[in-house]
């Protein structure tokens, strides 16, 4: 059995959940600040894009399986929305499968160990 490290395997997803997490603080504060609208904008447009690139990636690790499911609750939370209720667009495709995606990997992991 392999131990390889979770953070190795998934270092695409990591990388993804903190540009994420990142963006979203971004978008935070440029909706709490006086920033005009043409910048906010700009800044919560990277934070879908940000969002879309960390949904399309499937984590192959529990931690990796964690960060996405972290992230996909805070978007949830800061779009004031029910899980991909009310997701359109960029997010609204890769959102259908995600779950079953993360099953399968932790489905994996147990069967493994």
């Amino acid at each position: 059995m392999s131990h390889a490290n979770p953070t190795t395997i998934d270092a695409a997803v990591f990388a993804a959940a903190d540009r994420y997490f990142t963006a979203e603080a971004a978008s935070v504060r440029a909706h709490t600040s006086l920033m005009d609208e043409e910048a906010a904008e700009a800044i919560y447009s990277e934070q879908i894009a940000a969002f879309e690139a960390l949904l399309v990636l499937t984590p192959r690790t529990v931690v990796g399986s964690i960060a996405v499911l972290r992230a996909v609750q805070s978007f949830s939370d800061h779009m004031g929305s029910h899980l991909f209720c009310t997701w359109y667009g960029p997010v609204n495709t890769p959102a259908k499968t995600l779950l079953s995606r993360i099953a399968d990997t932790l489905e994996r992991s147990a069967i493994i160990r």
